[in-house]
């Protein structure tokens, strides 16, 4: 069954049996065949500018594998090309491949330095391929330092790459780390990365976490991939509550967000009743995000809460 967003359907597929098998046929073609080598890397090239995230993923991780066989070659052949497009799929497609490359611990600091250059350069393609990079959480090393390569960038494109990478992150295996960040970024003096935490705690609400996972399988999430992120999390992570309380109170509240928040809120709310699990995982956090602690919200915050539950 192929997830195609709001719906599944059956398809024909051919897979290897066995992890290993797949990368030895790459490598065995890759390292004995040099004349495959440019054949290879234009039919790559070609597949990751399909708009079928069934294609373009696939064909972007085997180039990310073929990278970290090969650093220079991949690098000229893949990724530079890749990267430097003017299609968002082909730089999304380079960014997977990089940060797949960079599981090899002898690639990765190689692949780091090239992503600081393009994030600090004056080609906006490079920059915004370094923060989609970036949402692996595997090139900087860890989720802490892919956070701040981020908090860094957001000034950069207002937040609209940066925050998809930050989502991104908080589908992972980390997302406490995330959420503390985003707190974090709230109380920065810093416009910018205020603004982050914000357009992060909303995507969370409004994206499907299906499109969010990256190169690696998160299981506490896997059950609920249908479901928005944030409801994935309230059931999944229960432990995240109290920081997602935080910030959405935050949204609700700051004047330049209050709007696109009620919004969010409304369609989270809606979404969930016709489900009776989320219902059921929304029931339970809502008092939650009335309540700031032992004291009740601020008028204003309750008044848009209110205002939400009304336009159900």
């Amino acid at each position: 069954m192929e997830d195609l967003g709001d719906a599944s359907v059956p398809v024909r597929a051919v897979w290897f049996e066995g992890r290993r098998l797949a990368p030895a046929v790459l490598h065995e073609s890759w390292d004995a065949h040099h004349n495959l080598r440019g054949p290879m890397a234009r039919w790559l090239r070609a597949l990751c500018d399909d708009p079928r995230p069934q294609v373009w993923v696939r064909a972007a991780v085997a180039a990310g594998v073929l990278c970290a066989r090969d650093y220079l070659y991949g690098l000229v052949e893949l990724a530079l090309p890749l990267g430097r497009t003017d299609s968002p799929v082909q730089r999304m497609a380079a960014a997977t491949a990089l940060a797949e490359a960079s599981r090899a611990p002898e690639v990765r600091p190689a692949v780091n330095g090239l992503l600081h250059d393009w994030a600090r350069g004056d080609d906006e393609r490079e920059r915004e391929t370094a923060a989609l990079a970036h949402g692996y959480g595997l090139a900087a090393g860890s989720v802490d330092a892919s956070l701040e390569e981020l908090g860094r960038l957001a000034h950069a494109d207002d937040g609209r790459t940066t925050s998809h990478s930050v989502v991104r992150l908080l589908a992972g295996a980390e997302p406490e780390t995330v959420l503390a960040a985003l707190t974090h970024w709230l109380r920065d003096t810093r416009r910018a990365r205020r603004d982050l935490a914000l357009l992060a705690t909303l995507r969370a609400v409004t994206t499907r976490t299906s499109h969010l996972w990256g190169l690696g399988e998160v299981p506490e999430l896997e059950p609920y991939a249908a479901w928005p992120l944030a409801t994935a999390l309230l059931a999944g992570r229960p432990e995240c509550g109290a920081r997602l309380a935080e910030l959405l109170r935050a949204a609700l509240t700051w004047a330049r967000s209050a709007g696109a928040a009620e919004d969010a809120l409304v369609g989270w709310i809606r979404r969930a009743a016709g489900d009776e699990r989320q219902l059921a995982v929304l029931c339970d956090f809502l008092p939650r995000l009335a309540q700031d602690g032992d004291e009740p919200l601020d008028a204003g915050a309750a008044t848009r809460i209110r205002e939400v539950l009304e336009a159900l």
